[in-house]
């Protein structure tokens, strides 16, 4: 009576279910368990369930037995290797193996109710594979990278470049970016991540000015950054979240703004040496009686002018004096064999930038 119900009950379900029945465990069960014995069906139909799971029967006894002692087993994922095809494989299950009395409390045999599960475990074993991959590729970027999941942006995963810049004493995973980075509410930059999870367009910028709260006593600092929040989408089209990818650009700009500094500057020192040049090749042409003695005076007063030049040099490192320049500059309008000026007064040293502006 009880083989009866429970064949038929077996019988009527799509899902995969197997019956031991009697001292010699023999075994029955339905279509969808048919096909998890592989080409071990249909022979194993009938016969002893040791003799159909032969290949992990240290694993299996154990369980069948309890179920025969009175004890029901359920586990959620069990790990078989199995040769149900031939070749040794790994195989994933979640069962129930329950115990079958008759009226008098007498175990008669064990009725199991199982899902094979290979299929899912090893495509949630691919996903992690690939997750820990790309953290490990992340975990080498030049670059902060951080992921926030759902519309409240929480922090998922961030690489050790990005805690260096929002500041590494930070506890963030777990957190929204309004409640770990909470001084970037007010610059809006959570507006900002609400539109890329709204719309799914992403946001790319360069040379963003942000205020961090970084250090060890989370001073306030100034910082520049080149920004991109990328929407994460599933197949459907829906955004679960964002990837954050930020490069703290602050040391580069500042050196990029300094040599813009310095080719101005250079540019407006080479205007003025032209200028000098030109102004030293008038007056010696207006007052030379004759090519060839303009020609000697404008060479003696260009290298005259060079000298002058390696003194503001030494000025740079010190070395100058302000009887030198002055020497130097009023001999270009000077003549040695007749001179007619005349400089008096302390000879003391100069630097670079009072040499530079000597000129």
């Amino acid at each position: 009576m009880e083989l009866r119900t429970l064949v038929n009950v077996m019988l009527g379900s799509l899902q995969p279910m197997l019956i031991v029945w009697g001292p010699s465990q023999t075994t029955l069960y339905n279509d969808g368990y048919a096909e998890m014995c592989g080409k071990r069906h249909p022979a194993a139909f009938g016969k002893p369930f040791g003799e159909l799971w032969h290949d992990i029967w240290d694993q299996v006894e154990p369980i069948i037995s309890a179920a025969y002692a009175g004890q029901g087993t359920s586990m959620d994922d069990i790990e078989f290797v199995m040769h149900r095809n031939g070749v040794p494989e790994e195989t994933h299950f979640a069962f129930s193996y329950t115990p079958v009395r008759d009226p008098w409390k007498t175990v008669l045999g064990m009725f199991c109710a199982c899902t094979e599960q290979t299929s899912t475990v090893a495509a949630r074993n691919a996903e992690r594979t690939l997750r820990e991959r790309f953290e490990q590729v992340f975990e080498l970027s030049p670059g902060g990278i951080a992921m926030l999941t759902g519309p409240n942006h929480v922090f998922e995963y961030a690489n050790e470049v990005y805690y260096s810049m929002i500041g590494s004493g930070r506890d963030i995973i777990g957190k929204t970016v309004a409640e770990a980075v909470s001084e970037v509410v007010r610059q809006g930059y959570i507006d900002i991540l609400d539109r890329v999870y709204q719309t799914g367009e992403p946001f790319v910028a360069k040379n963003l000015r942000i205020e961090l709260n970084r250090g060890t006593a989370g001073e306030k600092q100034d910082r520049v950054i080149d920004l991109a929040y990328q929407p994460m989408v599933e197949d459907d089209g829906k955004v679960i979240g964002i990837l954050v990818q930020a490069i703290d650009v602050t040391e580069l700009r500042a050196e990029e703004e300094k040599q813009a500094q310095l080719s101005h500057e250079l540019g407006h020192r080479l205007k003025n040496q032209l200028a000098m040049v030109q102004a030293i090749a008038s007056q010696t042409l207006r007052n030379s009686t004759d090519l060839a003695s303009a020609r000697v005076r404008l060479s003696d007063r260009i290298a005259v002018l060079s000298a002058a030049h390696d003194t503001i040099l030494l000025g740079g490192m010190g070395a100058s004096t302000v009887t030198q320049l002055v020497d130097k500059m009023t001999s270009l309008h000077d003549d040695p064999a007749n001179p007619r000026i005349t400089v008096t007064g302390t000879n003391i040293k100069v630097g670079s930038r009072p040499s530079s502006l000597s000129r």
